[in-house]
């Protein structure tokens, strides 16, 4: 009896030292909300205008694309994510709650304190921050020849 007791009570040990392998987001989850918009998008059957203009020569096309097509798309916000990077963890100034001067919506600014590849990562909300509306941000690269 006192045997599997000792078995018992190692197993358990042994079980509760397992690492919460949970992923913390600092700022914002990115990842999420595209995952969401991706849904929403397929599910509206939503369509994309895109326009290019060369000096005053203009050029636009629309069309509908599938899943692939919109993760394509959106992909380029999935690198605004790096915000979250632990090296990242105190590089941003937030402030809340100020009304932006061309619309009816809030800002969620997260201005950087230092040089780094996300200058700034602005959400737009309507009337509170699960209502997003709009996302926008300044992301530097630099690539060498």
């Amino acid at each position: 009896m006192r045997f599997s007791f000792i078995v018992i009570a190692l197993a358990a040990l042994f079980v509760s030292c397992q690492k919460n392998q949970t992923v913390t987001k600092n700022y914002f989850d990115i990842d999420s909300l595209i995952d969401n918009q991706l849904i929403y998008l397929r599910e509206t059957n939503a369509s994309l205008t895109k326009t290019a203009s060369i000096d005053k020569d203009q050029d636009e096309a629309t069309f509908k694309p599938d899943s692939a097509g919109w993760a394509n798309e959106l992909e380029a916000f999935r690198h605004l994510d790096i915000i979250n990077k632990s090296i990242y963890v105190d590089a941003y100034e937030i402030t809340d709650g100020k009304k932006d001067e061309n619309s009816n919506l809030i800002v969620r600014n997260f201005q950087a304190t230092r040089e780094i590849p996300i200058e700034y990562f602005r959400i737009y909300y309507q009337d509170s921050p699960k209502r997003i509306r709009k996302i926008e941000a300044s992301l530097s690269e630099q690539n060498t020849l």
